[in-house]
């Protein structure tokens, strides 16, 4: 008797085992919310960059998930699921870079308001829809993201300089929320880092006065 319970028992694990294996789901471990607990959003951007591609997908998609949950309209989450489903397949940092993303980000910004397109892909802090009247496009997004799509590892630096990075592109002026920023372009140009989803470059640097 004592060995056929000892048996079952066995039988019981090997099954229960075997169940686990396989991709963890997309909500197991929420690392987005991790990363951005008592953190400033340059804190944030610069952690992230120190993360493997699978941590960054992570994020990435959490953030999705979390957009896919607020008001949004049918069309706008028709194409955040394909963004979803492109970055999904993501295996290196460049391949991020691919024609597919950049057409749905440009679809995405032609029918979202300035304000929301900003919030929903310059950070990973939960986005709510804003409720002004204003559908305003943000044209500079838009043409941004015809202009620059390219992964480089190249880093600028302006006159020669070694200057601080810059760390703003279309969220300059109003990148810490705040009344008293000051804007500068006399900063050390990035490849990447800014705009849609941290891919682009920074241009310009804000600095609380």
């Amino acid at each position: 008797m004592l060995k056929k319970l000892l048996l079952l028992s066995f039988t019981i694990c090997v099954i229960g085992c075997q169940k686990q294996e396989g991709p963890i789901p997309e909500n197991a471990y929420d690392l987005r919310a991790e990363i951005i607990k008592g953190k400033t959003d340059e804190e944030i951007k610069t952690l992230f960059f120190t993360l493997s591609i699978e941590d960054q997908k992570n994020i990435y998609l959490s953030k999705f998930s979390q957009i896919l949950k607020t008001e949004i309209s049918s069309q706008q989450r028709t194409l955040l699921n394909q963004l979803k489903d492109e970055v999904k397949k993501v295996d290196k940092f460049e391949e991020l870079y691919n024609p597919k993303i950049q057409e749905i980000a440009i679809k995405i910004a032609n029918i979202t308001s300035e304000k929301d397109f900003i919030e929903m892909f310059t950070n990973f802090r939960n986005f709510y829809p804003s409720t002004s009247t204003s559908n305003n496009i943000c044209e500079t997004c838009i043409s941004s993201l015809e202009l620059e799509w390219k992964y480089s590892e190249e880093i600028y630096y302006s006159e020669g300089r070694l200057l601080a990075s810059c760390n703003c592109k279309w969220t300059c002026g109003i990148s810490f929320n705040s009344m008293d920023v000051t804007t500068t372009s006399d900063c050390s140009k990035t490849s990447y880092g800014c705009g849609f989803l941290f891919l682009q470059s920074c241009e310009k640097r804000d600095s609380i006065k």
